[in-house]
């Protein structure tokens, strides 16, 4: 199991636990330590959000946030 899988689980599991994002559809990509998400949230809020988890999660380097807000 490479570390960037487990990141990207990790990432996803924190997101399901998580009672603003875990009825979100985020999609969780992690390369070499640096992770990106993408997919469409409600507010910006749950796009931050996402993005601090990711930050927050051991072995993550960097994080692209290329969420889309979308009302």
């Amino acid at each position: 199991l490479s570390n960037d899988t487990s990141i990207t689980t990790a990432v996803l599991e924190a997101m399901l636990n998580d009672e603003n994002l875990s009825t979100v559809k985020v999609h969780v990509e992690t390369t070499q330590g640096v992770v990106l998400l993408t997919g469409y949230v409600k507010t910006i809020r749950q796009s931050d959000t996402a993005e601090e988890i990711a930050r927050k999660t051991d072995g993550v380097k960097s994080v692209k946030n290329d969420i889309v807000v979308r009302k």
